[in-house]
């Protein structure tokens, strides 16, 4: 079950790694925390070392926000999955290139580990699943279907309901439904 605590972290989360506010990282993690993300393809980016403390969760984003823009984060309410500590939940990213005005789409799911005394998480995995860049004249469409969805949290059914009918997100129907 979604606690009221765990909706102020990944909001304050994703106010931070969207909006390029790293302060709000503070408000979601322990200063301790840890972040690791872990890709299910082939990248040039990926780097699974684990990022420890607010600084360098801070400076990561920092590096997303330097060469991208519009990035839009959406959770699907339907996925949550908690035990004990632990958050389960997938979530859907859309941004462009800065310089290219190409637009990503990625999906998977953020594996949690709260600290309910801090209220915060003290580790954070994002596992990546699939990713799709796809020319500039897809972002306009992407992003007004996923800013057309309530944010963060909205229902897997729903993130698909309207999704364009674009080569890049073939596989993102049966990951959300």
């Amino acid at each position: 079950m979604l606690t009221p605590y765990h909706d102020r972290v990944l909001r304050a989360y994703l106010h931070a790694k969207d909006c390029g506010v790293p302060a709000r990282f503070a408000d979601a993690f322990t200063p301790d925390a840890t972040f690791t993300s872990r890709f299910e393809f082939e990248t040039s980016f990926s780097d699974e070392e684990p990022r420890v403390g607010l600084a360098a969760i801070a400076e990561t984003f920092g590096l997303l926000t330097k060469h991208c823009d519009n990035i839009t984060t959406l959770c699907t309410l339907d996925s949550v999955v908690t035990d004990g500590d632990t958050l389960r939940n997938k979530w859907i990213v859309a941004m462009t290139n800065r310089d290219s005005g190409c637009i990503r789409v990625a999906w998977g799911d953020y594996v949690w580990t709260m600290d309910p005394e801090a209220e915060r998480a003290r580790s954070l995995i994002v596992n990546m699943r699939h990713m799709a860049e796809m020319g500039p004249e897809h972002a306009e469409v992407v992003l007004v279907w996923l800013r057309a969805l309530p944010a963060p949290w909205c229902d897997g059914q729903a993130l698909v309901v309207d999704m364009p009918a674009l080569l890049g997100l073939v596989n993102l129907r049966e990951y959300f439904v």
